[in-house]
């Protein structure tokens, strides 16, 4: 694939990101050259709308379109990314409106479904994470996070669409989580354990609060939904189901409660006298009994128990539900009999990815977290937009590593390994594999054989194929070395092995009888998670550690270079001079390793909408490089893919002497403040303070106000 790519450029005199001044060798004048984004997709799973045959959703940042008309074939239109985490979604004749993390409402025109226009936009005062939109009439209702001093619900006039306006409030409704209009009213299942009663007859100033009635003995995680029919509410929250009667809105009284242990109840629904709960599971509730709708306690018609549907929201589509389940995509569910809810059809994209392969045209991505989607296939034909082929449920999850010959793809998973066969490669299909062999942790192709790491290492005989899914199949050789194996990679006929504090360097000329060459023991304190091999530099993402090892003299390997990271490193890739890291919630980085002894930060990505302040909540997990593209997965935030130049390998001026890291890795930049002495990169860090929580790119002298000086070898 050849293309070329615009690269955006930063330079700052003594910088890397402030998180990590303390830990890397940084050169007196370091330019950061951050690659663009051309593609993404995926991410976490967490709301939708319905509206036309179409579903209206959000995959991460992605807000995407999906055309539905036929419920059992999802077909994807279009996506858009937004700034932040898309956490509520709208529908209201030709208007969708999209709220996030952050507090933002953007108001889209959807007159061509396959073209969303963007028409204005709104943010919440206290920037607080918008949970549940309404919309009615010129009017948007938006429920939010409740914070010291905030406003967790509000009133937005959209009769301008270009600039909606908050005209209305209530600080009370704490942080509500699910709420109903109706006529004048407003219904707020709120974190205070209430059910709160507000007019909404003039939406100006202050809302008045007509009622309210405690829902107790609930567990302080609370997470409600609320539905009403005639005079009665039903509130699900995590511990119980209340039918409330609201005849009186200023005194509404508790009929009935039931016990009712879930998880989290995220949305209700109600077809006919049927109640619908989603929870992490669909529960059915059957009120057809009541002589009034919703005023006797109902009956539990059990929960619809598919692999992994774990609903977070779901919204009812005619006789059809359609749920949002984070990891595991949309579903869509026929509940015309109550009792017997059936499948109909699915869509998913990468939410947790855990590793990924290039292969031309294809993008393989494997991740999961359970027993739902665990590998996709995505054609990347068009960068620009990425579009997922296939998936595969339900028999394998939690794909941790990949590798490929011919036309078969191999994943290790959390029960084994799986064969697929790719000679469609947008559609692998799963065709064996020994999915009962516990957790593997990798698997390497080395000739015409597999090797899984778990417990040692395990070999097996892969020409012919395996025989079909389904059949026992026995390795060729077993329990190699003894111990829990992390991770292989191989350069030519050597392999690289990593367990739980030490590297070995395999001579696999024979592949069914490796040869030990060497070995090094390392610190019990190194976190061993992934390994490269470039000749005989071997890179090792350890926990919070980068190391740099070099076997060319296998027999005495030796240790090079040790960087200590503000970010756990899940994982990497190494090329020729450089390696990118999988940097938790530091994004990802590239390291500069063209002198191995004296590795430099010289780019950091992140995935579109990876904002600062919410880094703790997502974490770029794994990277590969093929030819001039790299692509890079992360959890909740799907999959990016971005374009190298050959001339951005290395972008960094070294000084005449810098100490090696593994000696002497902190305390490299020194500060003078104002002439009252110097001191290290590790205290600055007290000094920084909000600043560190920001991470925000600014040269140090803007930031703090006094000079850098750069003290040699010190």
């Amino acid at each position: 694939m050849h293309m070329h790519r615009s690269v955006m450029t930063s330079c700052f005199p003594l910088f890397a990101p402030i998180w990590l001044i303390s830990t890397l060798i940084l050169s007196p004048s370091v330019c950061l050259s951050t690659p663009e984004i051309i593609g993404s997709l995926g991410g976490a799973n967490t709301t939708l709308a319905v509206s036309g045959g179409y579903v209206y959703t959000a995959f991460g940042v992605h807000f995407t379109v999906l055309d539905v008309s036929d419920a059992a074939h999802p077909r994807f239109v279009t996506r858009l990314v937004q700034p932040e985490i898309i956490t509520a979604i709208a529908v209201a004749g030709s208007r969708a409106y999209v709220g996030d993390i952050r507090g933002s409402v953007f108001v889209f025109d959807l007159a061509n479904p396959a073209d969303p226009t963007l028409l204005g936009s709104w943010t919440h005062p206290y920037r607080q994470r918008v949970k549940r939109i309404r919309v009615r009439g010129s009017h948007a209702f938006v429920s939010s996070d409740i914070k010291p001093l905030a406003t967790p619900f509000l009133v937005l006039d959209v009769s301008d669409p270009g600039n909606p306006t908050g005209i209305a409030m209530s600080s009370v409704g704490a942080g509500a989580e699910d709420f109903l209009l109706e006529g004048d009213l407003a219904y707020l299942a709120d974190s205070s354990q209430r059910l709160v009663i507000l007019d909404i007859s003039t939406p100006q100033g202050a809302l008045p609060m007509l009622g309210w009635v405690d829902t107790p003995q609930v567990r302080s995680n609370y997470r409600a939904c609320l539905v009403k029919q005639g005079t009665h509410v039903v509130l699900q929250n995590r511990d119980r189901l209340f039918t409330i009667d609201v005849s009186n809105p200023a005194s509404p009284v508790v009929v009935t409660v039931t016990d009712q242990n879930v998880n989290r109840a995220c949305r209700c629904e109600v077809l006919g006298e049927a109640l619908y709960v989603a929870d992490d599971a669909l529960r059915a509730y059957d009120f057809s009994h009541s002589a009034t709708p919703f005023s006797e306690t109902p009956f539990d018609l059990g929960v619809l128990d598919y692999p992994n549907l774990k609903p977070v929201d779901m919204v009812l589509d005619a006789t059809t539900l359609w749920t949002a389940n984070e990891y595991d995509g949309i579903q869509g569910i026929d509940v015309t009999h109550p009792g017997s809810p059936e499948l109909l059809g699915q869509y998913s994209e990468p939410a947790w990815a855990r590793s990924i392969l290039l292969a031309g045209n294809v993008a393989y991505v494997g991740g999961g977290n359970g027993w739902g989607c665990a590998l996709w296939a995505v054609d990347i034909t068009d960068l620009s937009v990425p579009r997922v082929t296939s998936f595969t449920r339900g028999s394998i999850s939690e794909v941790d590593d990949l590798d490929i010959s011919g036309d078969r793809l191999y994943a290790a998973a959390a029960h084994g390994f799986g064969a697929f066969d790719t000679s469609h490669p947008t559609d692998p299909i799963l065709v064996g594999g020994n999915l009962g062999s516990g957790q593997a942790n990798a698997v390497e192709i080395v000739g015409s054989y597999l090797y899984e790491a778990n417990w040692g290492i395990s070999i097996y005989d892969i020409d012919p194929p395996l025989p079909p899914f389904g059949t026992p199949i026995q390795p060729l050789r077993q329990g190699l070395f003894a111990t829990a194996i992390y991770d292989m990679d191989q350069w030519g006929n050597r392999l690289v092995l990593i367990g739980h504090d030490k590297v070995w360097l395999l001579q696999a000329t024979n592949p069914l009888h490796p040869t030990d060459l060497g070995s090094v023991q390392l610190v019990p304190s190194y976190s061993l998670q992934h390994v490269s091999m470039v000749g005989s530099q071997v890179y090792v993402a350890a926990g919070y550690d980068f190391l740099g090892l070099d076997f060319s003299d296998p027999g005495n390997p030796a240790l090079l270079s040790q960087s200590h990271m503000d970010s756990f490193l899940w994982g990497l890739h190494a090329e020729e001079a450089l390696v990118w890291l999988a940097g938790g919630s530091g994004g990802l980085l590239k390291m500069d390793v063209s002198d191995p002894q004296h590795p430099v930060l010289v780019d950091q990505v992140f995935p579109p909408g990876f904002q600062d302040s919410y880094r703790i909540e997502t974490e770029v997990r794994c990277v590969e490089q093929e030819g001039d593209l790299v692509g890079f997965g992360s959890r909740d935030h799907g999959v990016a893919f971005f374009l190298v130049s050959g001339d951005s390998q290395s972008v960094t001026e070294t000084p005449e002497a810098q100490p090696s890291p593994a000696n002497t890795p902190q305390g490299i930049a020194t500060f003078d403040l104002d002439g009252n002495g110097a001191i290290n990169a590790v205290d600055l860090l007290a000094v920084i303070g909000e600043a560190k929580a920001s991470k925000e790119a600014m040269p140090c002298e803007t930031l703090l106000g006094f000079s850098t000086v750069w003290q040699g070898s010190e």
